[in-house]
């Protein structure tokens, strides 16, 4: 930070060989690894130190949030109801949910509560997954608008607000809304 020297970069177009032109998703760091999303679909894990890409996975995802860790697992959010989990080792595909269990197009960024992993979307409902396995938990249909914003998470609730300025706080065990 004294400096402000480039102490390493990543390229897309050089990784990939062609003109890469879509930016990244938000990336988040754990024990010195950066894992990064793209918008069409790439899924990074980077040594924070050297920029070294330990793996890469190309996905069938069109990113727009954040990716999402968990102590042994990376979480993705697809704009068309998919969503993905990956192991933190290897990038190798844990479970997939899709259009069977989300409806809608989805947006904003996953959150984790407890065992159950927050899903967000626009057919005015938010979903609960096993963070294990993907299994659909609950989902809850609110009465305002869509659930494009990103939950937050605390004390076994799921606070989200949707379009119009409706704010719900839904049991994070059952989906219910308090």
């Amino acid at each position: 930070p004294d400096t402000r020297a480039v102490i390493w970069e990543l390229d897309f177009s050089t990784y990939f060989g062609r003109f890469y032109s879509n930016a990244t998703c938000t990336p988040a760091y754990d024990a010195g690894l950066i894992y990064l999303s793209t918008g069409p679909g790439d899924l990074f894990c980077l040594n924070a130190a050297s920029g070294a890409v330990q793996w890469h996975v190309k996905q069938s995802l069109i990113h727009s949030s954040a990716t999402l860790l968990s102590d042994e697992y990376v979480y993705v959010l697809g704009n068309l109801s998919q969503v993905e989990c990956r192991s933190r080792t290897d990038g190798s595909l844990v479970w997939a949910a899709d259009t069977h269990t989300i409806t809608g197009n989805t947006n904003g960024s996953l959150a984790l509560c407890g065992d159950t992993l927050i899903v967000p979307g626009d057919s005015w409902r938010v979903w609960g997954l096993n963070r294990h396995t993907g299994a659909h938990c609950w989902d809850t249909k609110l009465t305002g608008n869509f659930a494009y914003n990103s939950p937050i998470v605390a004390c076994g609730k799921v606070y989200i607000s949707a379009c119009h300025g409706d704010f719900y706080s839904l049991d994070g065990a059952t989906g219910q809304i308090e």
